[in-house]
Parts: structure tokens; sequence; C-alpha cells
């Protein structure tokens, strides 16, 4: 985490995910991957890192750690806070212009005169 401090978040997420390989049993390993992958805005993996860490707590302060990481989660879900949100309306613009591209310029000009 202190990687992601510094900004330099892909050491991080390379450090994290080491660490998870090394440790799948790791409680502490899991959940701050987690939550690295949740201030990056990649809430799907987050989700699904944070659940495999709320299945590993072994006490009480454990179980309350991942379950307000995945509230956290959640509610980033909810609001549309996510990294690539922008994807689908960006694609439509794309398919826009490419389908401009395959008219005639005579087409074109008028359906941009329109």
């Amino acid at each position: 985490m202190a990687l992601c401090v510094n900004f330099e978040a892909q050491d991080a997420l390379e450090e994290l995910r080491t660490s998870v390989r090394l440790a799948p049993d790791s409680f502490i390993a899991r959940l701050k991957f987690g939550e690295l992958l949740m201030r990056l805005r990649i809430c799907d993996q987050a989700a699904e890192e944070t659940r495999r860490a709320a299945e590993l707590a072994s006490s009480p302060l454990q179980s309350e750690l991942a379950r307000r990481q995945a509230a956290t989660i959640r509610s980033m879900q909810r609001a549309g806070i996510e990294r690539g949100g922008y994807g689908k309306l960006l694609a439509v613009f794309g398919r826009a212009k490419q389908m401009l591209s395959r008219t005639s310029p005579g087409r074109r000009r008028a359906a941009l005169e329109a």
C-alpha cells in the first residue's frame, strides 16, 4: 500500500498479486489486494478479493474489516464509480464515427448538414 501512496500503483499491484499467489490463505494479503483494487476502481475484482478475505477471517475484527470494505465497494458500484464506466458511451461514439466513415462523401456531407 505504501507503493500506491507514492503513486506507484503498477508496482503495488505486482507486489500484492505476488503476495496473494505465494500465500493464498492469507487474510491480510487478500484484504489489502482488494483494497488496492478498490482504490484503483476495479470494483468487480476488488469485491471478489474482499469476499475471499472475509472467508479467511479468523476473528470478529477481521470479519468486520472485510464487511466494511465490501460495503464500500458495493456503494461505489451503485454510484457508478468504476474504472471503465465511460467505455460503453465511448463505444457508441466510436461506432457512429465508423458508420460515417463508411458512407460516401456526398452522403456524409448531407448527414452532417442535417
